[in-house]
């Protein structure tokens, strides 16, 4: 399950996709329906917070909604992970693509929202 930010989905995130792990269960079964579960409540959260359009998917399947920071990608799937009440079994991951969080003069350009 994953919230993608990929070129070809016109996503404007640093990181190139968000993803939860389900370490909370030993039992693939188990984890798999945890990840069905929270794909599929991450899909009505993006849906409810950006409309109907932001339930598009990339290449890989993951949702790829037109999120412009990092923080806001990570609270849709914090959201969709308490909606299922797997807060203590599944843990967040991140495919960073770290080579692109640099421009030409070695600036971090990660997408974060200045406090």
């Amino acid at each position: 399950m994953s919230l993608a930010s990929c070129l070809s989905c016109h996503g404007k995130l640093s990181p190139q996709e968000f993803m939860i792990l389900p370490i909370g269960s030993s039992i693939f079964h188990d984890a798999l329906r945890m990840t069905a579960e929270t794909y599929y409540q991450l899909g009505r959260v993006v849906q409810d917070r950006y409309g109907v359009s932001a339930k598009n998917v990339g290449d890989d399947g993951g949702y790829a909604p037109n999120i412009p920071f990092t923080s806001e990608a990570l609270d849709c799937i914090i959201t969709a992970i308490e909606h299922t009440d797997y807060s203590k079994e599944i843990f967040l991951a991140i495919d960073s693509a770290a080579s692109s969080f640099y421009d030409q003069k070695m600036k971090p350009t990660l997408s974060m929202r200045k406090t």
